[in-house]
């Protein structure tokens, strides 16, 4: 009868979730920023590790799976977008959303995030 729920305990990570924002400036150029569109309770998983060729230099980019309550006007998810944990101040690009029960409670969104470069 009830869609799949998430134990609050699970979701102990304060994620601030990002969207990409385009602002004229007065000379009629464009500014891109990044907005907060909502902050949330969020469970957060390492997926996996990948390895790559990026113009002749080898990249690293980890793979999560964080774990949202969609609650009240929470933001639709979608690829592009981002998110920042506010823990530590990582970033992890939004790849993919998998809306878990199809009634947008449970949101599982596929992230990477690129190590910074040392």
């Amino acid at each position: 009868m009830g869609g799949v729920s998430v134990r609050a305990g699970l979701l102990r990570e304060r994620v601030e979730v990002q969207r990409l924002v385009t602002t004229r400036d007065t000379f009629g150029g464009s500014d891109q920023s990044w907005e907060v569109a909502a902050v949330l309770w969020g469970g957060v998983r390492p997926d996996r590790g990948d390895e790559s060729l990026d113009d002749s230099r080898q990249s690293a980019s980890l793979s999560y799976v964080v774990t949202l309550r969609h609650q009240g006007p929470s933001p639709a998810f979608a690829p592009g977008m981002r998110l920042r944990l506010l823990s530590d101040g990582r970033i992890l690009n939004i790849a993919s959303v998998v809306d878990v029960d199809r009634r947008r409670s449970r949101v599982e969104l596929r992230c990477t995030e690129r190590p910074v470069k040392s």
